[in-house]
């Protein structure tokens, strides 16, 4: 008998059986194939800090999102980097210039509060952009938000350690 069948030995699946196995719980992960060899090894490729969640005050998703960063950097650091992002900054909405500001310096006081060695992210000048970032030369007028993700370098070696993990 078993607590949890997992359909899926991708990414996603192989996350799920290691938090399960974590909490105690016994399972059994069900892959027709290789593990992360499929869909996972298609992607992006992009372990997300929950910057993204602001936007829609989801706070307890962006602090998993980045405790769950936090920790595959610290326990996979030959298999995962940061990634430097820019988004191009509109003149009026939630993307433009003081939402989010405030929405960096709220972000970067949680980089700081779950120990992230991720730098905080900043708004940046079009001046800036134009001289630092040619791909976006002259797209940029309201300036641009930086700040950095994760990216799997090696997804093999984080689908090894989650399988690991989840027996």
């Amino acid at each position: 008998m078993h607590d949890l069948v997992v359909i899926g030995g991708g990414i996603s699946g192989l996350g799920v059986a290691r938090a399960a196995a974590k909490r105690g719980l016994g399972g059994v992960l069900l892959e027709a194939g290789e593990c992360s060899q499929q869909t996972s090894n298609n992607t992006l490729r992009i372990v997300h800090g929950g910057f993204r969640y602001l936007q829609s005050f989801d706070f307890v998703r962006m602090f998993k999102s980045l405790s769950d960063q936090r920790d595959i950097l610290g326990e996979l650091p030959a298999a995962v980097q940061p990634l430097p992002c820019v988004m191009p900054l509109n003149r009026f909405g939630l993307k433009s210039r003081i939402p989010v500001t405030a929405a960096a310096l709220l972000y970067g006081a949680a980089l700081t509060l779950k120990g992230s060695e991720l730098s905080w992210p900043r708004v940046v000048g079009a001046k800036y952009v134009d001289a630092t970032i040619p791909f976006l030369r002259g797209t940029s007028p309201y300036g641009a938000l930086e700040w950095n993700d994760v990216v799997m370098t090696h997804p093999e070696m984080v689908a090894r350690y989650l399988n690991t993990e989840a027996e």
